[in-house]
């Protein structure tokens, strides 16, 4: 898994020869007005869902930041900053790629999946032949207690995947829809599958499978 991780940090890192970097104090965002009304939050819709992740922000303009403090917000598609001098911020320019500095790759920009806009976060679970991305819906509900004013917004988290492949886009919800997309090794990966026992309940599921067809070719 680690030379998973390693290819997908590489081949994005390469993208910066082809971007202008900037520096952090020659970019501007809009200061985050904090909402008066009081709720208690029970989950987050963030990435990461505490605090700040040191990452490099590749944006629309064919610029980058090399290494700011950054958290994407899920359910808006908008992501947040802290500048020099530890304000918060939310970037007006949107972005392409964040690479953070734990490994994690996301993309944003993508076309071609309908209800979702341009600017949705895509995580980037394995590359090669084959593209491996990841969506999270973000969904909340309000509720108050008795005799409370007291808001309490409970977050609920749902992954949706995605394959590309030849920059065609595929939603994935069972093994027939990966075995119909990657049809080329169609007998392989139905071997893979029922051999390893892979029932799609979980991230590394997909994981597995994406990994095993890359490395057949």
């Amino acid at each position: 898994m680690k030379s998973l991780f390693l290819s997908i940090a590489l081949s994005f890192c390469l993208i910066s020869v082809f971007a202008q970097q900037i520096n952090l104090n020659d970019f501007s965002g809009r200061p985050v007005i904090v909402p008066k009304e009081t709720f208690e939050a029970e989950g987050s819709p963030f990435f990461p869902e505490d605090g700040f992740l040191y990452a490099k922000v590749f944006l629309v303009n064919k610029t980058y930041l090399p290494r700011i403090q950054v958290k994407l917000n899920l359910l808006t598609n908008t992501w947040y900053f802290l500048s020099d001098k530890n304000e918060l911020l939310q970037s007006t320019i949107p972005t392409t790629r964040v690479l953070f500095e734990n490994g994690t790759v996301f993309e944003s920009g993508i076309k071609g999946l309908d209800k979702l806009p341009e600017t949705a976060f895509f995580q980037v679970m394995d590359t090669g032949r084959c593209t491996l991305l990841k969506h999270t819906v973000i969904t909340y509900v309000d509720s108050k207690g008795y005799n409370s004013n007291t808001i309490v917004r409970q977050f609920f988290r749902q992954d949706k995947f995605i394959l590309r492949k030849d920059n065609v886009l595929a939603r994935i919800e069972k093994i027939d829809d990966i075995l119909n997309f990657l049809s080329d090794k169609r007998a392989e990966l139905s071997e893979f599958i029922q051999k390893n026992s892979i029932r799609l309940k979980k991230s590394e599921d997909f994981q597995k499978i994406c990994f095993f067809y890359n490395q057949l070719h």
